[in-house]
């Protein structure tokens, strides 16, 4: 597929001013998205999952977490990919087919993950798996197992307890909202599956959840350079089948002139060794060509 690359590049559409972004984090936020861009290229999932929620910080998309999303699975981090494609959901603004792609592959996550709920104390910080000192509150995926909870509570008192969390499980750790003065016991309880939340992960340390939760209104984003070059190839594939159609058969003309000369007429095997090399090679650019193109149709989309 190297010989194909022109088809494969990342569309980067630009981003709007808002009220509360910067237009030095306007700036930053697409730096961060070309960079991610680029390490997802060279196949540095992890690096870019980083990269694209960096770039949501600085100005939030949608888009920039479903990206982030798609990487962090690519990179065998399930219970982070869960996360984004999460908050992407309940922010809003993903486009198809990526809405359609956010949700069937949250669906599929979460038969494999538990699901931790920390209500309280609001202010403190939360330490468990991949994620470290998060504000409270928290959602969060995490695999199936055994964690031990670190609570640090705002005035500095600390709480730790041992959950253990099953595929498919949803769990709320009800702690006290004050810091305690015994060793207080965390009460998990089971709870039904919750409906699409905000969620607090590691890369997004210096923001609270809580800034996750006002979903921000869709705007109309542009998809048409990907699309023509997705259309183009799939364009350019079925012309170089019927090139390959027409030259088959002239091929099959030629092929029986020299069996007619009792394969003695050299020009005539020169001519039909030509046209058979040219409608191979005809065939083989139209299922190249074809390809490329349902691919770029089909796969996530690397846009704001």
């Amino acid at each position: 597929m190297r010989a194909f690359t022109c088809f494969l590049f990342v569309t980067l559409c630009a981003l709007r001013a808002e009220a509360a972004e910067s237009s030095e984090q306007l700036s930053l936020a697409k730096e961060r998205f070309h960079e991610a861009a680029e390490a997802h290229e060279r196949g540095a999932h992890a690096e870019a999952a980083r990269l694209f929620e960096e770039a949501y910080r600085l100005a939030p998309r949608a888009q920039a977490l479903f990206n982030a999303a798609v990487a962090w699975q690519e990179a065998n981090e399930p219970e982070r990919a869960a996360n984004n494609f999460e908050t992407a959901l309940a922010v809003g603004g993903l486009e198809e087919p990526n809405l359609d792609q956010a949700r069937s592959r949250l669906e599929v996550l979460k038969r494999t993950l538990g699901y931790l709920l920390v209500p309280e104390p609001v202010g403190g910080q939360l330490s468990v798996g991949h994620l470290e000192r998060v504000s409270i509150p928290v959602r969060t995926h995490l695999g199936a197992g055994t964690y031990l909870v670190r609570i640090v509570y705002p005035n500095g008192a600390t709480l730790s307890k041992q959950i253990k969390l099953a595929a498919g499980e949803a769990q709320t750790l009800n702690l006290p909202s004050t810091s305690p003065t015994t060793n207080a016991e965390a009460s998990p309880t089971n709870a039904p599956a919750p409906s699409p939340q905000p969620t607090s992960h590691n890369a997004q340390k210096a923001a609270p959840m809580a800034a996750f939760t006002a979903p921000r209104p869709e705007q109309p984003r542009t998809d048409s350079n990907r699309q023509f070059w997705g259309w183009f190839g799939v364009g350019t594939g079925a012309v170089l089948a019927g090139g390959a159609v027409v030259l088959g058969v002239k091929f099959l003309q030629a092929n029986q002139a020299w069996d007619d000369s009792g394969n003695r007429d050299k020009g005539k095997e020169s001519q039909a060794h030509s046209l058979r090399l040219f409608t191979n090679l005809a065939w083989a650019g139209a299922a190249a060509s074809t390809g490329t193109g349902l691919l770029l149709l089909s796969s996530p989309k690397f846009e704001f």
